[in-house]
């Protein structure tokens, strides 16, 4: 490897590293426990496979949550910008 390539590796590991332990590894992580069930920290989490996206799936409350988050979304951030823009003028 020539030295241009390995200052460029140098300077992106910072990146590369950030990414893997605040990023992939936190999303991964939270992956492979939504498989389990979770009954606390000092205990062995039993795989439960897709039963409990099953069960969230199944749940009326769970259509009305995320009806009335995607409606706050819709109203809240198209406001939000307008008034935003609108004091940015004065």
């Amino acid at each position: 490897m020539n030295t241009k390539k390995i200052w460029s590796l140098i300077f992106i590991s910072p990146g590369i590293i950030w990414f893997f332990l605040f990023m992939a590894y936190p999303l991964y992580s939270m992956i492979n426990l939504s498989f389990h069930l979770w009954t606390g920290p000092n205990s062995t989490h039993p795989f439960i496979g897709l039963s409990s996206y099953i069960r969230i799936f199944r749940d009326p409350d769970f259509y009305a949550a995320t009806l009335r988050t995607f409606l706050v979304v819709v109203c809240v951030v198209p406001s939000v910008m307008a008034l935003s823009l609108l004091t940015s003028f004065l």
